[in-house]
């Protein structure tokens, strides 16, 4: 008798799950995220603010259901660019101080080049909001799947801004769209 009862409810619970896991989309609705007043993104609706990726993001949005990430590092400008002169490791990093965006974009990608089957395409050199920026693509491998980062280095008058933006590789036309207008929404104040 309590399997019978439990089948209907099943069935309702996995046509939901197919449901949130499907998006159109051209009917994505954005909200404006400010934070702490530097900078602002465009965030699609179906994700939620989570502090469960990395502790020194400042910026974290998901949807397991959907597998969708979003992170936004940022760093001051200034002190970077001071660090830099009296820190070796940093002067390697960033042998030019005049064109450093560039060796930026290598350094936020030499992280995921270290997972299996890394695949960097897609780089280029851009502007967005009036910024310098490089982005690019990135298929790696996880556990048992493989994972798309839409990745972007983005220099300010301010800030240096890291943002990474994934699925799962299956989904990654699906969600390239919504990918790129997420990066392409950064803005500084």
């Amino acid at each position: 008798m309590k399997l019978k009862q439990l089948l209907p409810l099943s069935l309702l619970v996995l046509f939901a799950a197919c449901n949130l896991s499907t998006i159109n989309t051209k009917n994505v609705k954005y909200k404006s995220v400010i934070k702490n007043g530097s900078y602002k993104l465009m965030i699609p609706n179906f994700l939620d603010s989570t502090t469960r990726l990395h502790k020194e993001a400042s910026l974290q949005f998901a949807n397991p259901l959907k597998e969708f990430y979003v992170m936004v590092f940022d760093e001051n400008k200034d002190n970077l660019l001071q660090q830099r002169l009296f820190d070796s490791t940093l002067q390697a990093l960033f042998p030019d101080s005049t064109s450093i965006l560039p060796s930026y974009f290598d350094y936020m990608t030499s992280t995921l080049s270290k997972q299996p089957n890394f695949s960097l395409f897609d780089t280029v050199t851009t502007t967005i909001k009036k910024a310098k920026a490089k982005t690019g693509s990135v298929i790696l491998s996880l556990e048992k799947a493989k994972a798309f980062y839409r990745v972007a280095a983005v220099e300010s008058n301010n800030n240096f801004y890291q943002v990474y933006v994934w699925t799962l590789e299956k989904h990654k036309d699906k969600y390239r769209p919504i990918m790129d207008s997420i990066i392409n929404s950064l803005k500084e104040f």
